[in-house]
């Protein structure tokens, strides 16, 4: 009695059914890994899910006084729970909350304003209430609503969504989605018929429900088995516009989700789709899963180039990330500072002579699509651009390093201190002729070689002055210039000699820009879809043979930040890394040998598996899986060629993209994702490689006379990578199984050919499927319209008929039960029931009840399973025959 109060009458399959469908789509919001700290989140669904079922049973009070309390329940838990999550630095639960106010206040004010927002703990909390709200709804829906569809909707978008943004959730999460929903599906339509019948007081069998969810456990299992076996390539135009429609508006909301919550690692790790998320930092692992949403059209160019998003300098052993992005001096306060420099409309930047002399100009005219917040793309060096941008730039720190001004040049200077050092030369500090000698306290000449207080001192000299005569004041050009660095961290002092009363040396301290390495650009009033930009680039035009020109002499800065590798690297890849290069004589052919032997030996697949947690990535692709997409190539190239001794950076953007005429230039989509690494070379700057098997390696080979192969004239040298062969589009790649000329990265939803075996099972598939079809028109045939016993006597008659048991035109009905008795074990019982209800309906004219229809139901049940059961048995011609069984007269 204890456990029917306990029952409810829906039952409590159906709230385990909803309960798994809500946690599926909970777990795929963990698996994405949006942020630290969303573990949480489980603990909100079950709330939800307990809110929502006490409301919907809750039916003695209203509903509006039912929900306020459902959900005021909900934010005690939240807010509870929050005040948990958070560091207890911050105080107690109360100062807790009202740090949280102030954030949420800050964040909401910066969202009306129109500005781009970041909070990684409002992220949270907005994920804490969204998975309470989809538990608390879904559960409500089915119980009292009794609305199916939008409890599974609701779970549905944001398990998509997670799989669309991450490529950390399995796709087994649609898997699992789709057969509790099913079975969810079937349920609630039985519930419904349930209920219709308790209403008609009709009785119906106890064990009806657990009948519909075996069937629905079929019927899930041929539907997920058909959706895996023949997955659809057909491309409609028809969907394809109306996708079109629904995408439009979504991608709205995406951008504007993305101002609201910009800056978190999102989806697989580092942002979304990983390395394609382009932010500053993210990790290695999973399969790559990107789609064809254009990007940016690049157009003002004969050919297309590669467009580079970001670049980082840190390799962890499972991922990458930017060293700039937080600077040094802020750690004491907590603050994170982003090192920007502003850069006006059309200002190009100040990079090194020595560098920008070696590489030619060039204008590219982008039109964003899909933008990505505020990052532009550039190709190579970045020069200028048609809008107000800000770079971010590695930064370097200088202490007291001193500056001859006769023979300072401006490749030796740093190009912030350019207007000072400029003024100073220019300036006469030469003391009018006093007409009584009265002393000078803004500047004083200090003992030989001796600066005071950062105030100008006088430079030693051999020359004997009678009687010097302190300088002038510094100028007020002088002065501001000054105080506008003192502002940014960089302190100078400069020195004047007596006896010209000109500044001879400057001495200066603090943190500079380094101009040659622009990490990432970023547009300083935002970027929205459909905006237009020029960029313009400096390309290099070395070739291979100057290249190899270049010795390895690298500045102890370049060495120091790109020569850094983690303890995880493993001595088996430094092994290899020497014994593929140790043998070429300069670092361009090392590099060369590193790209052609990744080309060679790992294999292209975007399906790959997560590496190890404990493992080394370049490690695990190197040794154990041998196989990766763009990341892994390029990771491993960094890390083997930083090994050698060449400063490397991973280097994150886009390949070239498909030229569209419609479009009327080269269309960038979101499979053109790309990862490569560039090798920094002295004089020449930072030159890109391409060791990902299925790109074309770059070809900085000379270019050759336009009418010359080996010597004879009259042949067309076709181009290539040096090797001979014909350009790459021509040939299908012998390891990657794709051809070299289709758009992939890395990231092409490439189409791979269909084995035998794959065809024999899908053939086979369609033979039974059809085979199925034409059983079941033949067995359902001719029950239209027969009373429930009528058609029970016919399934019974042509089930016997089908094993081999046919009546003669003699028989009457009670023969015939009692010869398939005889043939058919243990049917005596079911056959002789079913018989007389038969014939008691059919020549008595007694209608069976209830019960009796009961009854015949579960006889024709165990019936049908010896039918099948002796059908089976008498396609075995070396069986002998089983006799025939004693029936108890049950079944």
């Amino acid at each position: 009695m204890s456990l029917n109060r306990l029952a409810i009458r829906e039952g409590w399959t159906t709230v385990l059914l909803v309960a798994a469908v809500v946690n599926v789509a909970i777990w795929s919001i963990l698996q994405a890994d949006w942020a630290d700290g969303l573990r949480i989140i489980n603990l909100f669904a079950l709330a939800g899910l307990i809110a929502g079922f006490a409301v919907a049973k809750w039916r003695s009070v209203p509903s509006p006084v039912a929900h306020a309390a459902g959900l005021a329940f909900g934010l005690l838990v939240i807010l509870f729970q929050m005040t948990n999550y958070l560091d207890d630095g911050i105080g107690g639960r109360f100062a807790k909350l009202h740090w949280l106010w102030d954030r949420g206040h800050r964040w909401g004010s910066q969202i009306i304003q129109g500005k781009h927002a970041e909070d990684l703990y409002l992220f949270v909390l907005f994920i804490c209430v969204v998975s309470f709200l989809l538990a608390y709804g879904t559960i409500w829906f089915v119980l009292r609503a009794r609305w199916i569809w939008a409890a599974l909707v609701m779970p549905g978008m944001l398990l998509f969504i997670n799989l669309g943004y991450s490529r950390r959730v399995p796709t087994s999460y649609v898997v699992f989605f789709l057969f509790f929903a099913i079975l969810l599906l079937v349920r609630f339509a039985l519930l419904e018929r349930e209920t219709d019948w308790r209403r008609s007081r009709i009785e119906y069998p106890t064990t009806l429900a657990w009948r519909g969810l075996w069937a629905a456990s079929y019927l899930a299992v041929v539907v997920l088995m058909f959706g895996w076996i023949f997955p659809t390539s057909a491309r409609s135009e028809r969907v394809h516009d109306a996708w079109l429609n629904v995408d439009g508006p979504w991608r709205s909301v995406e951008s504007r989700f993305n101002d609201w919550f910009g800056g978190l690692r999102g989806p697989g790790s580092s942002g979304v789709g990983g390395f394609a998320s382009f932010s500053d930092q993210f990790e290695l692992g999973g399969p790559l899963r990107l789609s064809d949403t254009p990007v940016v059209l690049v157009t003002g160019s004969a050919d297309a180039p590669y467009l580079a998003a970001h670049r980082y300098a840190i390799y962890t052993g499972h991922g990458w990330q930017s060293d700039v992005t937080q600077d040094p001096s802020s750690a004491s306060t907590g603050a994170q500072l982003f090192p920007q420099i502003e850069l006006k409309q059309n200002e190009a930047v100040p990079v090194n002579d020595a560098v920008s002399g070696q590489r030619n100009d060039r204008q590219y005219n982008l039109e964003l699509q899909r933008p990505r917040g505020s990052l532009m793309f550039a190709p190579e060096q970045f020069s200028s651009a048609s809008i107000d941008a800000n770079l971010v730039l590695y930064w370097k720190t200088i202490d007291n390093q001193h500056i001859d001004l006769s023979a300072a040049t401006p490749a030796g200077t740093p190009d912030d201190l350019s207007t000072l050092i400029q003024l100073l030369k220019a300036a006469d500090f030469k003391p009018p002729p006093p007409a009584t000698p009265t002393p000078d306290h803004n500047a004083t000449l200090a003992p030989t070689g001796t600066a005071l207080n950062g105030t100008p001192t006088p430079a030693p000299t051999a020359t004997p002055t009678p009687t010097p005569q302190p300088p002038a004041k510094e100028s007020q050009t002088i002065r501001d210039e000054r105080d506008q660095l003192m502002g940014r961290g960089i302190t100078t002092t400069y020195a004047i000699d007596p006896i010209s009363y000109t500044v001879v040396s400057l001495t200066y301290s603090g943190r500079f820009p380094v101009y040659d390495d622009v990490e990432a650009v970023y547009a300083r009033d935002g970027l929205s879809a459909g905006e237009k930009y020029s960029v313009t680039s400096l390309e290099s035009g070395a070739t291979s043979d100057e290249l190899r020109q270049i010795p390895a002499q690298y500045s102890a800065e370049i060495q120091q930040r790109y020569l850094g590798l983690p303890d995880t690297v493993t001595p088996r890849t430094v092994d290899l890394a020497h014994s593929i290069g140790d043998s070429q004589g300069n670092p361009y052919d090392k590099a060369i040998a590193l790209q052609n032997w990744l080309r060679n030996n790992i294999v292209y697949t975007e399906d790959v598996k997560f590496p190890p947690k404990n493992q080394d990535v370049v490690d695990y692709v190197l040794f154990d899986s041998k196989q990766g997409y763009c990341e892994y190539y390029a990771s491993a190239f960094v890390v083997m060629a930083r090994e050698l001794g060449l400063p490397t950076r991973m280097a994150v953007g886009f390949f070239p993209g498909d030229k569209d005429d419609t479009a009327g230039g080269f269309l960038y989509r979101e499979r053109n994702a790309h990862a490569w690494p560039e090798v920094y070379f002295p004089g020449r700057g930072w030159i890109r490689f391409e060791p990902t098997a299925n790109r074309q390696a770059p070809n900085y080979d000379p270019a050759p006379a336009p009418e010359s192969v080996n010597g004879s004239p009259g042949q067309r040298v076709l181009p290539g990578d040096g090797s001979g062969l014909p350009p790459e589009d021509i040939f299908l790649h012998e390891r990657g199984g794709l051809l070299a000329g289709q758009q992939s990265n890395g990231a092409i939803a490439h189409t791979a050919p269909v084995s035998r075996t794959q065809w024999a099972v899908r053939l086979g598939s369609l033979a039974l499927m059809a085979l199925a079809l034409v059983v079941g028109y033949f067995w359902l045939r001719g029950l239209r319209g027969l009373t429930p016993v009528e058609q029970l006597y016919t399934k019974l008659g042509r089930g016997a008929s089908w094993g081999g048991v046919k009546p003669t035109p003699a028989m009457t009905p009670n023969e015939y039960a009692q010869a398939l008795a005889r043939d058919v074990p243990g049917s005596r019982a079911p056959a002789t029931y079913l018989t007389d209800l038969y014939v008691r309906e059919t020549y008595g004219r007694q209608q069976p009840t209830q019960m009796d229809m009961l009854r015949a139901r579960q006889a024709w049940l165990r019936l049908r399973g010896l039918l099948v059961k002796y059908f089976f048995v008498r396609l075995r011609p070396w069986s002998a025959r089983v006799p025939p069984e004693t029936d108890t007269g049950e079944w």
